[in-house]
Parts: structure tokens; sequence; C-alpha cells
């Protein structure tokens, strides 16, 4: 889909290639030009976000040790983490307890990349960073 943000007022839009609107934020606009991007980065995106939740939801019922790493991914966590190093990466973390503690988990997610990525991205949709 081709598409560009244009500016309308003191706000931002999009429109297709003949500036037919595509979406106005309900008719507000978008604050900024890449929240504009960042909407339709989602919206032509959707499916394969749906299908990485799927995939990630399935390794999780089946595996459900991994919910004992969610705590890396709360929100507290991880500001108290960043306080001490502002390059703290909850993911990184994650899979590197994993490794530690639990051989059988850490192979089904370095084995699996589509896994490794559906699980990084839900956990990280869940706290509100991607």
């Amino acid at each position: 889909m081709t598409y560009k943000v244009i500016t309308r007022k003191d706000r931002f839009i999009i429109v297709d290639a003949s500036n037919k609107l595509i979406d106005d934020a309900s008719g507000h606009g978008f604050k900024t030009y890449q929240s504009a991007h960042k909407f339709m980065w989602y919206k032509i995106n959707q499916e394969d976000i749906d299908a990485r939740k799927i995939i990630a939801q399935k390794f999780i019922e089946e595996n459900p040790k991994i919910k004992d790493y969610n705590y890396i991914f709360d929100i507290d966590h991880i500001e108290k983490a960043k306080k001490l190093d502002p390059a703290y990466d909850p993911w990184k973390t994650m899979y590197a307890l994993v490794k530690q503690k639990d051989k059988e988990l850490f192979a089904k997610l370095k084995d699996d990349i589509k896994i490794k990525n559906a699980i990084k991205r839900v956990m990280l949709e869940c706290c509100g960073f991607a």
C-alpha cells in the first residue's frame, strides 16, 4: 500500500497516491509525523502481528514456565533497572535468565527464531514498549 503523510493545519493526515484520505485520526489529525507512520505500519502489518500473537500464545500455553519471567517486563522493574543501567533491555535479560535457569525452555526459544520473535513482541507489547 502506497501512502504519504501530509500536513493539514497543525496536524498530519494520511493519504494515498491520488491524495485520497486514508486516515485522519477520527477527524483530529495525528499530532506527529511519526505517529501517523506508526499507525500505518500497524495497519499494514496487522495480519503479521496477529499471527505472531497466536504463535506466542500457543508457545506460552505449551511452556507455562515462561510466565515466571514476566516480572522482567514489569514497568516498575524496568524503570529501576534503567536507572542502574540506561542500556537495560528486558528481552536480553529474560533470555539470559532462561538460558541460565532452564536449559529446556532456552533450547525451544533459541532454536526457533519465529517463536523467539513472537514471544519478544508479545511481551514487549504487554508493557507498552512495542
